[in-house]
């Protein structure tokens, strides 16, 4: 019975969390290289203890930009926006403006999962990128939005942030990629 328990809980710092306590929403893709175009998918696992999701609400850093923002069926999609300067040639287009923030708003079951997909240009220098995230639901929310910059120091994050961790470009040329396909400018 006792190991039943100790599969069912964390715990942490002499408190009690239920499994509930760990859902929260994170990248699908945790690594990838700098500076290419990348087809990010935020996975939801669960609402708000028992409260269905009502809407993501995802930052985007400034140093990311997003190229699409595709359709959900069953959800609306809004974005906030700011100048782009200089403005951004892509084989999309000239890209004017810097999305800084996305909300989708629908209706997530307590018990479900979903994705929510953005496709953009990542930055070119490695290193950990944070999309801190607000899940609101029916009744509350939570706010995935701890990264080690905000922590101040307190060791484990309580409510970590979606975090992207960049690595450079692998030389196609290397031996180590002898017979592998190029890397693509996609996920």
């Amino acid at each position: 019975m006792q190991r039943l328990f100790a599969t069912l809980c964390l715990v942490t710092a002499g408190a009690v969390m239920p499994l509930h306590a760990l859902a929260h929403v994170l990248l699908t893709e945790r690594v990838f290289e700098a500076g290419r175009n990348f087809a990010a998918f935020f996975r939801v696992d669960e609402g708000c203890a028992s409260s269905p999701t009502v809407a993501l609400e995802v930052s985007i850093p400034a140093s990311v930009i997003v190229l699409e923002l595709p359709e959900k069926p069953g959800w609306t999609v809004r974005a906030s926006r700011v100048p782009l300067l200089p403005p951004l040639p892509t084989e999309r287009g000239l890209i004017t403006e810097r999305v800084t923030t996305v909300i989708w708003r629908g209706r997530l079951d307590t018990n479900a999962v979903d994705q929510f997909g953005l496709f953009v240009k990542l930055p070119a220098s490695a290193g950990p990128l944070y999309f801190p995230a607000i899940q609101r639901c029916e009744h509350g929310e939570a706010r995935w939005t701890d990264t080690p910059v905000n922590d101040r120091g307190s060791g484990a994050l309580r409510h970590p942030a979606p975090v992207l961790n960049l690595v450079p470009v692998k030389d196609s040329g290397t031996h180590e990629n002898a017979g592998q396909e190029p890397a693509h400018d996609h996920h």
